[in-house]
């Protein structure tokens, strides 16, 4: 049994069954279901689409998409442009403001690749970087030294890791070892005090050893005589006094 009754907004629809239950009692069992009517606007196109009918494994579904054999994508929204480095120029010139970018030929708020005056400049601006001395020209200065040379000092007279003579040097290590790990591990027999860990430019990551050192020879001693052969990890430490530098 099956009645309706109209409200301003939608229809509520009433729905009467009779049912048994497994001692073999009737029950009534009664059900509303609100009935609402959305309406939206759509192309033509779209209108004249949803009045095809349905064919192949969908040929006896009902109205609207099944789930089982429709698949709703995400609407997809594209925005044509006929002049593409016109809509890239704000974000490049936001880009030069940011960083302060200053050309090396003119002295322009642009780069020095897009100068227009740069065939102009080109000579001026490579004698000027040219060293002065052919022979420092040919020479090769470790990027390590080179902010000393500016400095006017000697570079061989800075201090190193591998010239203190109380220095252990560990290798084996795993790519993901820091300094607060090879700390933690040595702290553990003797206090160190410094520790290195030598670490890829570009990654960032351990390069498999690292460099401890301590206030005693004693001390280093008693370290490698603890911890070289042991396994730290997955892998079986080795650790040695360092070596120097050669000069």
């Amino acid at each position: 049994m099956t009645e309706a009754e109209q409200t301003p907004s939608d229809t509520i629809k009433i729905v009467e069954e009779i049912r048994t239950d497994e001692a073999g009692r009737r029950i009534k069992v009664t059900r509303k279901i609100r009935l609402r009517l959305v309406s939206s606007q759509v192309c033509p196109e779209v209108a004249r689409r949803h009045t095809w009918r349905k064919f192949g494994d969908a040929i006896s579904d009902g109205p609207g998409p099944n789930i089982s054999s429709t698949i709703v994508g995400e609407p997809v929204f594209l925005k044509l442009s006929m002049n593409r480095d016109h809509d890239r120029e704000p974000v490049k010139t936001a880009v030069v403001e940011a960083k302060n970018i200053t050309c090396r030929y003119c002295q322009g708020g642009h780069w020095s690749a897009k100068c227009p005056y740069k065939s102009t400049f080109a000579e001026e601006v490579a004698a000027a970087d040219s060293p002065k001395d052919e022979a420092a020209k040919l020479k090769y200065i470790p990027p390590s030294q080179r902010r000393a040379i500016e400095a006017g000092l000697d570079p061989s007279a800075a201090p190193s890791h591998r010239d203190n003579p109380n220095t252990i040097r560990i290798s084996n290590l795993s790519e993901v070892c820091t300094d607060a790990d090879i700390r933690d591990l040595v702290s553990r027999i003797v206090t160190p005090a410094r520790v290195y860990v030598v670490k890829d430019q570009r990654t960032m990551l351990c390069r498999g050893s690292a460099f401890v050192s301590f206030v005693l020879l004693e001390d280093a001693h008693r370290v490698i005589s603890v911890l070289n052969g042991r396994p730290y990890g997955n892998l079986i430490l080795h650790v040695e006094m360092a070596k120097p530098q050669a000069p």
